[in-house]
């Protein structure tokens, strides 16, 4: 049993033809009585015209040659209708694609037949070209906008062109016409139903894309990260690796003694000894004990000195060699916010093992400048971490 939507379109086909058959009957009609009374008015002016009246019709026919005659007009559409009943006969006997070849042959001699279009349409329906059959149901609307059998046609058509919207469009249409209509009334709600499983299709789509696309960036920066990690165990481990040396064996001569002869013994290549493979630890342990560089020029701010005071790692031998490059009338500024309790120990360990603890002759120095270092050494005591013997130690010393 074929299903029902395609039975009711067969039904409304076979409606359509005879109500054609009856319009096509009526057009003959009306075409034979033009061709009577042509062929009336023909005779009529032959009558009545004189042999004077000759020329003034020879210039009549000789200035509008291009004239359509109405003989030609009437054989083009008898033979479009004789086309458009064997392309019915041929779509009767489920022959779509040669009715069609019918119906376009009908369609070259009459254009301006709207029924040709919507035959043309339902038969490209039923060789499921939705494509030509929504085009050629749009021509006949064109042609007859109260074509109502054309929307329903283009309506099915939108709905496998995946056309959803222009689909409802159409059935909302019929059922302005037709509201009892239930045939068209599930194919709107079919379509609507259609409609809003490919809006939620569309808009999951984009979540997916969405998660797919930040999958593909965490993946990309993972490779990266992993990419530079590797690098890094790269040059960690090409960092102080030892360059093999080839010894040298030194040339011996020996004398042949049956030819007095000083003969060159070759040396002995000794193959190079394979550089000893180092664990990650070790290497790591190796990069730790690396010395920052001392910069050649001196700091311009607390920050510039506090970043590279902590890259010495509590060596003082690199602070005190750092220190040199200040000038002392920088120093509040070059310190400032970076005077930790921890770089004031520093500073004050350099002072005494590279400054203060140095075999000094202060007998020169003037008063003030003993009271200087008087108050330098005094201020000591605020710091936790300096040795008080060591403060005493250094008074005694310099005798201030």
């Amino acid at each position: 049993m074929p299903p029902k939507s395609t039975t009711n379109i067969d039904n409304q086909y076979l409606n359509d033809y005879i109500k054609d058959l009856k319009k096509w009957q009526i057009e003959i009609k009306n075409k034979d009585k033009e061709i009577k009374q042509s062929k009336l008015y023909n005779n009529n002016n032959k009558n009545d015209n004189s042999t004077t009246d000759q020329p003034q019709q020879q210039q009549q026919l000789t200035t509008s040659p291009s004239k359509p005659k109405a003989d030609n007009i009437i054989d083009n559409t008898n033979e479009s209708i004789k086309y458009k009943e064997k392309g019915n006969k041929l779509f009767g006997q489920q022959k779509y694609k040669e009715s069609i070849e019918y119906y376009t042959l009908a369609i070259q001699l009459d254009s301006t037949n709207a029924v040709l279009y919507g035959n043309r349409a339902m038969a490209y329906l039923k060789m499921k070209n939705y494509q030509q059959c929504e085009i050629d149901s749009s021509r006949c609307l064109n042609l007859d906008p109260t074509y109502t059998k054309a929307y329903h046609r283009r309506g099915i058509a939108r709905v496998e062109l995946k056309h959803f919207e222009e689909a409802i469009q159409d059935f909302k249409h019929l059922l302005k016409s037709d509201p009892s209509n239930k045939d068209i009334l599930i194919e709107l709600n079919k379509a609507t139903s259609l409609l809003k499983d490919q809006k939620e299709k569309e808009k999951q789509k984009e979540i997916d894309d969405k998660l797919k696309k930040e999958k593909e960036e965490k993946e990309e920066k993972e490779r990266k990260e992993k990419e530079e990690k590797s690098k890094i165990i790269q040059e960690i481990k090409n960092v102080q690796q030892p360059t093999p040396i080839t010894p040298i064996t030194p040339i011996t001569s020996t004398i042949s003694k049956s030819s007095n002869l000083v003969v060159e013994q070759q040396p002995q290549t000794q193959q190079p000894q394979q550089p000893k493979t180092l664990t990650l630890q070790e290497r790591l342990n190796r990069m730790a004990n690396l010395k920052a560089p001392i910069p050649k020029v001196a700091p311009k701010n607390s920050f510039e000195f506090e970043k590279v005071y902590l890259s010495f790692n509590n060596d003082l031998s690199q602070l005190y060699q750092y220190f040199k490059l200040i000038d002392p009338n920088q120093l509040p500024i070059v310190l400032g916010d970076a005077l930790t309790p921890s770089l004031f120990s520093d500073i004050i360990s350099i002072l005494e093992k590279y400054y203060l603890l140095m075999s000094l002759n202060i007998q020169f120095s003037s008063k003030n400048e003993k009271s200087s270092l008087k108050n330098i050494i005094n201020s000591l005591n605020d710091c936790n971490t300096i040795d008080k013997s060591k403060i005493d130690y250094l008074l005694n010393k310099y005798a201030i």
